[in-house]
């Protein structure tokens, strides 16, 4: 997954195999059964084939 910038707040769960993350420039190693939580920020992906990984993206509700 290229470099894109989240707005919300994003989970990561890695399912199978191994990923590369790197949340605004700080890279991380996950694995399988390992997760990740994220503030807003800029995101890319490294993963090989095969690897099964769930990202949750969650928004904070404001007040109107």
């Amino acid at each position: 997954m290229p470099a894109c910038q989240m707005d919300n707040y994003v989970i990561f769960y890695v399912i199978k195999g191994t990923v590369i993350i790197e949340v605004n420039g700080e890279r991380t190693i996950l694995k399988e059964g390992q997760g990740l939580i994220t503030v807003p920020a800029t995101i890319s992906m490294q993963t090989e084939q095969g690897v099964k990984i769930m990202g949750i993206q969650i928004t904070k509700n404001q007040a109107n």
